[in-house]
């Protein structure tokens, strides 16, 4: 899991965007 950066209120997933 690594931070959020296009998904919004993504705490627990991996960025796919």
């Amino acid at each position: 899991a690594e931070a959020p950066r296009g998904q919004t209120g993504a705490a627990v997933a991996p960025t796919f965007a």
